[in-house]
């Protein structure tokens, strides 16, 4: 199964987490089409706390570099910690170029 590039370009920022699209929808405007993507994001609480933790005020305004792709938005709507690792789950919409 082939990786999704947003995906790479998270793990690319937060290389200890692990990353699953869970939902998956396409987009489209009167210019322009993309897909709207649900991602899950888990990592432990240590590694967490020590390279991640300013992730919520940094991904909104983050420029990623994704060939054939624009991040129009991205943000992280939910946070559970169940103690041993923190579980993100962040909203995206990336526009095809």
């Amino acid at each position: 199964m082939k990786t999704h590039p947003l995906i790479r370009a998270l793990n690319a920022i937060m290389p200890k987490a692990s990353f699953a699209v869970t939902a998956s929808s396409q987009w489209h405007s009167m210019t322009f089409s993309g897909e709207q993507l649900t991602v899950e994001c888990t990592i432990d609480q240590h590694d967490y706390q020590k390279h991640c933790s300013g992730l919520v005020a940094i991904l909104p305004e983050y420029e990623f570099s994704i060939a054939h792709m624009l991040v129009a938005d991205i943000a992280i709507v939910a946070q559970e910690n169940s103690g041993e690792c923190i579980t993100l789950l962040i909203e995206a919409l990336v526009i095809y170029a």
